[in-house]
């Protein structure tokens, strides 16, 4: 019975509004998706300190200062093996991709700054095994820059990169390595792009998802009580599984509305909703049905246990006083038949509410042809 503006009125079953999705955890496998990119990541790293060593220690590639450039290396091969150590669980996440975001732009800029300060002519070898870690820091500066920030981030790390090499290259005549690193900056700068927009697509995209997930939730979720609401429970009952249905509804809710107000009668509804939700808590689902009206879903629940549920919650109702008294609840219960349509059951429930609150309401009322195992009485 829906009370509105002082008024009391009946509203029948309806048909279902179109179906909401149920929202998923996309947190989670985030945290999940980052973990896999930052163990690649890292394995990356490491493949590429390994090789670079074997170059240097083979004397394919020459490097300004072979004891401090083995060190180095070495340095981050531990850096990486206790980083995947880490990433074995989950919370250690964000400490892990922080610190590995830094420790790559520090070793990229490290490595750009010590030709320079050298004054040292790197060859072609040297400046394409360079390159990735341009391509890994821009690529991990993605992951944990917020998207806003993102296309500066970038811009800045891409021109530091470029003006350290090129600072240094300008000093020699053209060779190979200049040539290497044109190269290197052409995939550098198309790689830098492509980030960019990436991370423009991910943050519309990740945006118009939270904007969908919020309004499902609305759609499907009382604002006062914060319970499901008609909508949300009419896809669980479509389901054809066998239920009982409890329709439950407050007695004497336009009194509360009259003498003490609707905020007063607001308050009872939020807390019924509570005593609703600790009633049935793990049996079945609550939603709020409209005005003071309550359903209650109870999968795969005979007559008899439904019964029971019912008088618990009925119980635990009265104990709410939030207007000075205790409030009290009628409920029908109807189990859904064989073959039944739903709009059958809800109307057999509705009958049932209806018996409750004309033979004295706080109580609980049932089929009497219902197949009981052990029929009770009629709770007043």
């Amino acid at each position: 019975m829906n009370t509105r503006n002082g008024q009391e009125s009946r509203e029948p079953p309806g048909p279902p509004s179109f179906p909401l999705e149920r929202g998923s955890s996309r947190q989670h496998l985030m945290l999940r998706l980052k973990r896999r990119v930052y163990t690649a990541g890292l394995i990356l790293i490491m493949l590429s300190g390994l090789s670079s060593t074997v170059m240097a220690l083979l004397g394919t590639a020459s490097y300004p200062s072979l004891p401090v450039y083995l060190g180095t290396n070495s340095l981050i091969m531990l850096v990486g093996v206790g980083a995947l150590l880490a990433l074995r669980n989950l919370k250690y996440l964000r400490a892990v991709e922080v610190s590995l975001t830094v420790v790559t732009v520090a070793f990229l800029l490290y490595w750009d700054i010590v030709p320079l300060w050298t004054h040292y002519l790197p060859n072609a070898e040297y400046m394409m095994t360079s390159s990735p870690n341009f391509l890994l820091a821009a690529a991990l500066v993605c992951l944990i820059v917020p998207q806003r920030q993102l296309l500066a981030t970038l811009a800045a790390l891409f021109f530091t990169h470029e003006v350290l090499v090129w600072a240094n290259l300008l000093r020699f005549p053209w060779t190979p390595t200049h040539n290497a690193q044109l190269l290197a900056d052409l995939l550098a700068l198309i790689t830098t792009l492509c980030l960019s927009l990436i991370g423009v697509y991910q943050h519309l995209i990740g945006q118009a998802a939270m904007e969908r997930e919020t309004l499902q939730r609305l759609a499907s979720t009382d604002p006062l009580t914060g319970l499901p609401n008609r909508r949300s429970l009419y896809q669980q009952l479509h389901g054809g599984a066998p239920a009982a249905l409890l329709l439950m509804d407050i007695d004497d809710f336009k009194l509360v509305n009259d003498r003490l107000g609707h905020d007063a009668g607001d308050q009872v509804l939020i807390q019924v909703g509570q005593a609703l939700q600790a009633a049935v808590a793990g049996r079945g689902t609550v939603a709020r049905w409209g005005g003071e009206e309550f359903m209650a879903l109870l999968p795969d629940m005979g007559a008899q246990a439904a019964l029971d549920v019912a008088e618990s919650i009925r119980q635990q109702v009265a104990r709410v006083r939030v207007t000075g008294g205790p409030v009290t609840l009628s409920i029908g219960l109807a189990v859904r038949r064989e073959q039944e349509q739903l709009e059958q059951t809800l109307k057999r429930a509705d009958e049932r509410l209806y018996t409750a609150k004309n033979r004295g309401k706080n109580q609980v009322r049932f089929e009497t042809e219902l197949d009981l195992t052990a029929p009770a009485p009629t709770r007043a």
